[in-house]
């Protein structure tokens, strides 16, 4: 359920026409009021051209915006890697180096690879978060090398397990 303190609302529903009408230098200085009339009732708020967090500083409510294309397409220019209808974000536009996935519910990893639904506990469920792409697995958490060294001292046993009920 979304709260309405949860949605962000248009500019043009915190101010009036006049204000909303002037050039975006001169009104973006104003966007901290918002945050400060409706304190607790507002988190954010955006306008054609950026969104604004409304965050507690010292005593007083201020807002932190940010540029934001509203029209952003997420599938990295029709090249995304990922699964199960994760939304793909790209650095930049031209020439990308790095790319994201945004995963819907009940999915994870660094494409969406993996899902959740179904398994009440599964290992990769438990550990997939923390395991590290591309460190060694000696700079892995303890809990990555214990559960590896688990799983190889399982196989072990039942591998030996096998060959004397031969």
């Amino acid at each position: 359920m979304i709260n309405l303190s949860d949605r962000c609302r248009h500019i043009n529903e915190l101010f009036n026409e006049t204000f909303v009408q002037m050039n975006v230098l001169r009104r973006i200085k104003y966007y901290h009021l918002p945050c400060q009339k409706y304190s607790l009732n507002l988190s954010c708020f955006y306008d054609d051209l950026h969104i604004c967090l409304c965050y507690d500083y010292g005593k007083q409510r201020l807002a932190n915006c940010f540029d934001f294309n509203h029209n952003m397409k997420f599938d990295c220019l029709g090249q995304s890697v990922c699964e199960n209808e994760g939304q793909c974000f790209q650095d930049t536009q031209d020439c990308p180096q790095r790319s994201m996935c945004i995963c819907p519910t009940c999915f994870y990893g660094t494409r969406c690879q993996f899902s959740s639904s179904g398994f009440g506990l599964s290992l990769d469920a438990i550990l997939g978060y923390h395991i590290q792409p591309h460190i060694s697995l000696i700079h892995q958490s303890n809990i990555v090398k214990t559960s590896l060294a688990l799983t190889i001292i399982f196989m072990v046993v039942g591998f030996i397990n096998g060959v004397l009920a031969l």
